[in-house]
């Protein structure tokens, strides 16, 4: 009775990728062996920034699998010890695991928003930055609805999803950026869509400077998806452009899958190195359901006018260029995102 009891409880809380069908590929995706690495840190250099993005996986206090929070835990401070990274971006983190994780990584201060109340209850997607590197100068979460601003679900979504910000200042060169972490909904895919236009909207909003920009999450589609055709026009992809990277998957499924959904994109800065981290840490095969992916960038400047233009940047071009008037305002007023449609924006 008491196993049947613990398989009701197991099952009565849908996990956002339960149902994920994956585009199976040809990355590695199975740990290295029994590997822990290095015990030192990764030096990180006073005009570097080093983004890790890491899906924790939604998890139970008391669990008695091995692919439970409570088995995997141990593992997370040694990994994050060792990569040293100056921000983390967490998915799907409950508070009691972002409590953990905090109380885990002295140096690291956090912030993030429970996606249920606005407060603490939910799956937080949540952000770390390390102390001896960076201050937060700003922070925020919006909602990726029609309404982000306040607790809400957007469009056709099978969950409430946000995305956490925040504009940092590195101590050691005096150099800002902005990052933003989010979770992108696997069930609408209208709602896909509409939160790639609506984080590119809100990017623009919360970063009126142009300072470099980093976007981390697990976006639940592969980099082919038409979902990401907005994030094309001003945003490059770490996987792709780092002269150092790899072709491993990024959720497996605790073993069974093999697909990259999770990425990390940029604009404004250089890439040095993207990695999938495949490493066990106290003998924990798999940290969570997805590998953690970090990516190494170098900073070498507020705002870099030699950084490559990607499609739809206009380099040198201002407001000035571009005069406003009454009859080009955008398709939306007071922050309400209702009117943004397909037809708004047309996918190519």
């Amino acid at each position: 009775m008491l196993s049947c009891l613990l398989a009701v409880a197991s099952c009565a809380q849908k996990l956002d990728n339960s149902d994920f069908i994956p585009g199976m590929d040809e990355g590695d995706f199975d740990p290295d062996q029994n590997v822990s690495g290095p015990a030192l840190p990764d030096e990180i250099l006073a005009n570097q920034v080093k983004v890790i993005s890491f899906n924790v996986r939604v998890g139970t206090e008391n669990g008695t699998d091995p692919n439970d929070w409570p088995a995997r835990r141990k593992s997370v401070k040694p990994l994050l010890t060792k990569e040293n990274p100056t921000v983390i971006g967490l998915q799907e983190a409950l508070k009691h695991q972002m409590d953990y994780i905090a109380l885990e990584m002295e140096g690291y201060s956090s912030y993030g928003l429970g996606r249920d109340d606005g407060k603490s209850s939910g799956e937080i997607m949540a952000i770390f930055w390390n102390r001896s590197q960076v201050s937060c100068d700003n922070m925020g979460t919006f909602w990726l609805s029609a309404t982000p601003d306040e607790v809400s679900k957007g469009w056709d979504a099978g969950y409430m999803r946000t995305a956490t910000w925040g504009e940092f200042t590195v101590l050691a060169t005096n150099q800002k950026f902005f990052y933003l972490n989010t979770h992108v909904d696997n069930e609408g895919n209208l709602a896909r869509v509409q939160s790639m236009h609506l984080i590119k909207e809100k990017v623009k909003e919360l970063n009126p400077y142009g300072f470099p920009v980093i976007i981390t999450g697990d976006f639940n589609a592969e980099l082919s998806h038409a979902m990401f055709d907005p994030f094309s026009e001003w945003l490059y992809d770490a996987r792709s452009t780092a002269p150092v990277s790899d072709t491993r998957a990024t959720y497996h499924g605790f073993g069974k899958y093999s697909t990259k959904i999770d990425h990390i994109f940029y604009t404004g800065l250089e890439p040095l190195e993207y990695r999938t981290i495949n490493k066990t840490y106290e003998g924990v095969t798999y940290i969570s359901d997805h590998y953690p992916i970090a990516a190494l960038f170098e900073l070498t400047g507020s705002v870099d006018p030699d950084a490559p233009q990607a499609p739809g940047n206009y380099g040198d071009l201002t407001e000035d260029d571009f005069p406003c008037d009454d009859y080009n305002e955008p398709p939306y007023s007071d922050g309400g995102y209702e009117d943004m449609t397909e037809e708004d924006y047309p996918l190519q």
